[in-house]
Order: C-alpha cells, then structure tokens, then sequence
C-alpha cells in the first residue's frame, strides 16, 4: 500500500493524514495494571482520565522513538 493510499483510507476513517503517514506514533508509555501500553497524547490522557474514574494510579513515561500507538492501530482495523 502507497502512502497517498494509507492518507486516504485514513481519512476516510476519520484518522489525520499525519497520523496515518506517521504509522500512528506513540509519544507515551501507558503502565496500566496489565501492562504497558504504547500510545499517542490522545489516548494516554484516555487511559490515564480512566484509570482516575476506576480510582488506579497509571503511571505515563515517554516512548522510545519508532513506538506505535496501539489503540490508534486497533482503532484502524476495527469497522
């Protein structure tokens, strides 16, 4: 698949260009109680704001270069 192809079939999905160019970088490392989780800013404010709301301490470092935000990935494949 092209990169205009992946732009394209992303934004179709509602998924920035940058995002979908950028193979969903993860800036974030999510420790959630399972383990932790690669994600970008959006998601690791989800996934912090929701472990507040299940009253779990999550702790956030930053990723290592070339991560990929796991969330944004299943969020792609799903219809």
């Amino acid at each position: 698949m092209t990169e205009e192809t992946k732009a394209a079939d992303g934004a179709a999905a509602g998924v920035s260009d940058s995002t979908q160019l950028l193979g969903y970088p993860a800036t974030k490392i999510v420790h959630w109680p399972t383990g932790p989780v690669n994600c970008c800013d959006e998601h690791a404010k989800q996934l912090v704001a929701l472990g507040k709301v299940i009253g779990t301490h999550v702790g956030v470092t930053d990723a290592a270069t070339g991560a990929r935000c796991k969330n944004c990935e299943h969020e792609q494949q799903s219809p």
